[in-house]
């Protein structure tokens, strides 16, 4: 999206508002993410108690996916967070920026070293960017369900949550084949 038209949307006249109060589109892509960040990490620092504790690697899963899913729930439809990240994860200039973002609270961190301590082998990096993906891509396809009111009825929010967990779980706990 260009300043200009970020301008129009913020309903400032000049282009140059944008750099004065937000400073590059960088900036501005983290700071969006970090906006949203904060209402999930609440969320995924008390599922992270409990599912620390579990034996169960579904739990640690539950600690990425569902603050994700809640979240968009919580903002209702339309949302467009989901569809934001969605690309802005396919964006060669603005990728490594909200990664960076999105994985930098210890909340997350914390998460994500729980996760991959379930995955086998040597595949765990690669793995990660799967899972990334897979929510990612996941939940944007759901928030324009929504949107464009073609949801199906079991589609809800929680639904959506628990089949990526299913999903996670399956990918993570996959036979690395040597091949």
């Amino acid at each position: 999206m260009s300043n200009r038209r970020i301008a129009e949307a913020a309903g400032q006249g000049s282009n140059s508002a944008v750099g004065y109060h937000i400073g590059t589109k960088a900036d501005l892509v983290a700071e969006i993410i970090r906006a949203h960040a904060v209402p999930m990490d609440r969320m995924r620092e008390r599922m992270l108690v409990r599912a620390e504790r579990s034996p169960d690697p579904r739990a640690r899963i539950a600690c990425l996916v569902v603050p994700v899913t809640r979240h968009l729930a919580e903002l209702g439809v339309p949302s467009w967070y989901a569809r934001f990240a969605a690309q802005i994860s396919v964006d060669p200039g603005l990728r490594t920026v909200a990664v960076n973002e999105a994985t930098s609270t210890p909340a997350m961190r914390r998460t994500m070293d729980a996760v991959l301590a379930c995955v086998p082998g040597e595949a765990a990096s690669l793995r990660a960017g799967m899972v990334r993906h897979l929510i990612i891509h996941t939940c944007a396809d759901r928030e324009q369900e929504l949107a464009d009111g073609n949801a199906p009825a079991t589609g809800t929010w929680p639904r959506t949550g628990a089949l990526l967990i299913d999903a996670i779980a399956a990918l993570l706990a996959a036979r690395e084949d040597p091949a």
